[in-house]
């Protein structure tokens, strides 16, 4: 089997753009040569243009070989270069065709080769990915979302959902939680999950979340002039969000704007976005706390830096995710995992809400603690905002006062 294999420079553009061309042009002769020195004497290695690479192999080469080659070329750029004395870092896409599967001409053999570097790119750069048409195809289905989603604010095809948490104890409404859905003509209604990771991916994340918080804000206003009820205001943040310089003046202005105490608002974030800046999370944390807002830690319980980041963060309080309470009438270990987690919230005088109930005897256990608060579709599924408006006019405890 012979594999040929397209590299292309992830971000190479940014170079050129703030070092000069020259420069870049250095830094193109240098990584030849990285990527030559690991390379076995008898394969082809060759500059296609641009910032993109070619490499042949010689002789027999199956899948493995293939791959520890690729890995072999993304380590040699892992060091950093220096250029006119300045520390540059620069990785690589790697996608790999194989000879016949992946095609028998050289023709097809660079095309399905450049189709699978663009799936590794899209997976974020610094990797290698070897051609199938199911990446592909799962590839260009990503593009078009990408393409639909700059235009989904415009078109109003983005909207909030909102799910009710609960005060289990005395059935009493203790928030609400804002939640994105976008429904597209032809991709229907996509996962939020799809959403955030294609935001994340095209950088349309700081957009989509600036739109979900003055949506959030303006419908919350409208609850308030139109019920006597008093409850929280939970909003997801990106970490992106939180590392533009002007987001907390950001929120303080639309705040004002709609008359809003801060008090009401919780902002949750994962463990996942407080990780990536720890320091600089901490900082702009305690800035929302300072105006007045709440900082509450989703999905607390799946990552392994839970516990010390409530310990360091001004947070005040944490959302136990769902999977820790799946099979918990018959998992004694996952029941001990969840008392655990609400002694602490109760030694650290934080706020707990039990995510994703769905069945009754998840219901009686999240209710046996005096504090409890849950959420999730045994409850309430997330409803539109006249649907939620019309729960909170009549309140009701839903289901039938919990049976």
């Amino acid at each position: 089997m012979i594999a040929v294999m397209l590299l292309d420079l992830d971000r190479f553009k940014n170079i050129n753009d703030t070092l000069g061309h020259e420069a870049g042009d250095q830094l193109l002769k240098l990584v030849t040569a990285r990527l030559q020195s690991v390379l076995r004497a008898e394969d082809t290695l060759a500059r296609l243009g641009g910032d993109e690479f070619g490499v042949m192999t010689s002789g027999f080469v199956n899948k493995e070989n293939a791959a520890l080659i690729s890995k072999n070329l993304i380590h040699s750029l892992a060091k950093s270069f220096v250029i006119n004395n300045k520390k540059i870092n620069i990785t690589t896409s790697v996608g790999i065709a194989l000879y016949p599967s992946a095609g028998t001409t050289v023709s097809d053999l660079l095309r399905n080769a450049d189709q699978a570097m663009y799936v590794a790119k899209h997976r974020g750069g610094n990797n290698f990915e070897f051609y199938s048409p199911e990446g592909y195809l799962k590839m260009t289905k990503r593009l078009r979302i990408e393409n639909a989603l700059k235009n989904a604010v415009k078109n109003q095809e983005l909207y909030l959902c909102y799910q009710p948490i609960y005060n289990l104890v005395d059935n009493s409404l203790f928030g609400v939680e804002a939640l994105l859905r976008w429904h597209h003509p032809e991709f229907g209604k996509t996962s939020i999950s799809e959403i955030i990771s294609v935001a994340e991916e095209s950088g349309l994340i700081i957009q989509i979340c600036d739109w979900v918080l003055n949506e959030a804000l303006r419908q919350f206003k409208a609850w308030q002039l139109n019920t006597s009820q008093v409850f929280k205001l939970a909003i997801n943040l990106s970490a992106k969000n939180l590392a533009a310089p002007d987001w907390c003046a950001k929120v303080k202005k639309l705040t004002e704007n709609y008359h809003i105490d801060l008090h009401p608002l919780i902002f949750e974030l994962t463990e996942t976005d407080v990780i990536q800046d720890m320091k600089n999370m901490n900082h702009v944390l305690s800035e929302l706390i300072t105006i007045g807002a709440e900082i509450f830690i989703d999905d607390f319980g799946t990552g392994f830096s839970s516990i010390s980041m409530i310990q360091n963060l001004p947070v005040s309080g944490f959302k136990i995710d769902q999977s820790c309470i799946q099979g918990i009438e018959q998992n004694e270990t996952s029941r001990n995992l969840v008392k655990s987690l609400f002694v602490l919230a109760d030694n650290m005088k934080l706020t707990v809400v039990v995510e994703g109930i769905e069945t009754q005897g998840q219901l009686d256990f999240v209710k046996s603690y005096a504090k409890g608060k849950g959420q999730g579709y045994y409850l309430s599924k997330p409803i539109l905002a006249n649907e939620f408006e019309k729960l909170v006019k009549g309140f009701e405890p839903s289901p039938a006062d919990y049976k």
